[in-house]
């Protein structure tokens, strides 16, 4: 008898140290990628719901597979999102004023505009493995100043568009929600 309410004591001892070491590397891998998030001064109680997804890329197709990713995840997450292709499309020529206006016009409250870093920068190339790196901005549509940024390493550079695009949207998500940016829609 004692010895059952020994193994129950010792089991549930084990159970509470696994579940304890579990929950903070399960909470890593919701970020998926390292990242590093700076806010505005001024900005801490920014909160938004409605998102426009710009992926600024020189390539259509990569630009698309991000853009969509974002939203998907923004979407899943419970918040409003239209890619900036959608809202500007490239059928016609854009520049910095169609794409303002592309985004006042689209009902979102907040631009998240992702950048590949420089990959032949000495940073990037001795520093960082040659792995991608990301530039990820927050604006405000309304004030048209930017109120977070998130720097965010990437994995392997043999990944295709798709995947990258996918591990980088929930690394914004993750990092959104962990500074509180991201307001409940109603």
């Amino acid at each position: 008898m004692i010895t059952n309410a020994l193994f129950r004591v010792g089991a549930r001892r084990i159970a509470t140290l696994v579940l304890c070491l579990a929950l903070p590397v399960g909470m890593t891998a919701c970020a998926g990628l390292p990242t590093q998030s700076f806010i505005a001064p001024g900005a801490h109680n920014a909160r938004y719901d409605g998102f426009l997804a710009y992926g600024a890329f020189s390539d259509l197709a990569v630009e698309g597979a991000y853009e969509k990713a974002m939203c998907r995840q923004l979407l899943a997450a419970g918040h409003a999102c239209e890619t900036m292709l959608d809202a500007a499309s490239p059928t016609a020529p854009q520049n910095g004023a169609s794409r303002r206006r592309a985004a006042i016009g689209s009902g979102a409250q907040a631009v998240v505009m992702i950048e590949l870093l420089d990959p032949s920068a000495d940073s990037r190339r001795i520093l960082a493995s040659g792995r991608p790196g990301y530039r990820v901005s927050l604006i405000d549509i309304k004030s048209q100043k930017v109120v977070a940024r998130f720097a965010i390493e990437g994995r392997k550079s043999n990944e295709e568009p798709a995947t990258r695009a996918k591990r980088v949207a929930r690394a914004v998500t993750h990092a959104l929600q962990q500074r509180h940016l991201l307001k409940q829609r109603s």
